[in-house]
């Protein structure tokens, strides 16, 4: 856009240049001076003489533009920027890819004798492979699931379809494309919110993390370190966990309660019914959940746990959508909740926290549970041997 002085500089100077040539013209035509633009056109000057005029005005004036108005303003380049256009290089820099964003594919039921490695190979000749990753076996059928995953800027359509055609060792791959998460982040119900409930889940998240960090001995490397070096004890723990236990102490008016004896007593009696059902305002504490928070997120991305959906996300590392959906607590509820209604969700979250297999551990090897790892083990064994029998009898034609 042009500003006021430019506009301004070109009337004048449009005006002046349009009197020279009329003047001109006018002499050679031995006609009378005009003075004015207004008066040009009815003047004794020909169409072709105005023609020739007013082409030479436009091309004047576009010369005009350019020396007033700056390059950059006009929209057109700078020889910098031409020759970097002539040689192929973009103008503006390059952005950043979106490394979370990713196609796959997924292959329902893949039976035991076709490995990881056959898939990789097998989807390792198509552009933008990235990885595959494999369920645990199924206890029933032995069967598998499996995802590969490829980059965002592949046709996934059309892999999917040559996959399609192929067929390892005499089965068939049945690979369909997976679907982008609709919901990441997914709410639980806002009673969660509430300080009695929210001291509740960090304890069992700290008694979670601390099982998992002796299983997986992840700072065990670092005590032996800070042993060696001289440093302090303080190392030997999780760095995450320090100065926990001042918000996991419960406090209560003991004193208070003793003082005012049995009548004390007896209204305690009496209203037990009655706080059961009585309303209870959900009451925040900042702190106490900027800590929870905290524990949660190392939860979820050290260990792939789901706290508040209770589960644990195996192979995560190698799936198409690394840390892809997260459980937290809701908004605070509108109504008014009872007493009740929170001693209920802090026995559900318990239950499903309890029930978890992490936290179960060596207690139910004691009592005599035989572990599902061995189990399905001797079953493949088995299946394995029942096939070679199979195999072997037809080949000689033994009967059974």
């Amino acid at each position: 856009m042009m500003t006021r002085k430019v506009k301004e500089q070109m009337g004048t100077s449009l005006k002046k240049m349009a009197r020279k040539m009329v003047r001109k013209m006018a002499i050679r035509r031995k006609a009378e001076i005009i003075p004015d633009m207004t008066t040009m056109m009815t003047s004794v000057i020909t169409v072709h003489q105005m023609q020739v005029a007013m082409t030479f005005l436009q091309e004047w004036s576009k010369n005009l533009i350019k020396k007033l108005i700056p390059r950059k303003r006009m929209g057109i380049p700078s020889k910098e920027k031409r020759k970097k256009l002539e040689d192929g290089e973009s103008e503006e820099p390059a952005k950043p890819r979106a490394l979370h964003r990713t196609h796959s594919i997924f292959m329902r039921s893949l039976p035991p004798f076709i490995n990881k490695q056959e898939i990789v190979n097998l989807c390792k000749e198509y552009e933008g492979f990235v990885r595959v990753a494999f369920s645990l076996q199924d206890q029933h059928r032995f069967l598998r699931r499996c995802w590969v995953t490829f980059n965002r800027d592949v046709n996934i359509k059309d892999i999917c379809w040559k996959l399609n055609k192929i067929r390892l060792r005499d089965s068939e791959l049945n690979p369909v494309v997976n679907r982008d998460l609709t919901r990441r982040v997914r709410a639980v119900s806002g009673i969660s919110q509430h300080a009695s409930c929210a001291r509740n889940d960090l304890r069992n998240i700290a008694r979670l993390i601390v099982h998992l960090d002796a299983k997986w001995k992840l700072w065990e490397n670092v005590k032996a370190k800070g042993e060696e070096e001289g440093g302090d004890k303080e190392v030997k723990e999780n760095p995450w966990l320090k100065n926990i236990s001042d918000y996991l102490v419960d406090e209560t008016s003991a004193e208070e309660e003793e003082l005012l004896g049995a009548n004390g007593e007896k209204k305690t009696e009496e209203s037990e019914k009655e706080e059961d059902s009585a309303a209870v305002a959900i009451t925040r504490d900042d702190e106490l959940i900027k800590v929870l928070d905290r524990l949660l997120y190392y939860l979820r991305i050290v260990h792939s746990v789901d706290y508040y959906n209770a589960s644990e996300y195996f192979c995560e590392d190698e799936m198409p959508n690394r840390c892809g959906i997260v459980h937290a607590r809701g908004p605070i509820p509108p109504n008014m909740l009872t007493k009740k209604n929170i001693d209920e969700f802090q026995k559900k979250i318990q239950s499903e926290t309890c029930a978890h297999p992490q936290l179960q551990g060596e207690t139910e090897r004691r009592r005599g549970k035989k572990n599902l790892v061995l189990r399905t083990r001797k079953q493949r064994l088995r299946s394995l041997l029942l096939q070679t029998l199979k195999s072997w009898r037809k080949t000689n034609g033994c009967a059974r």
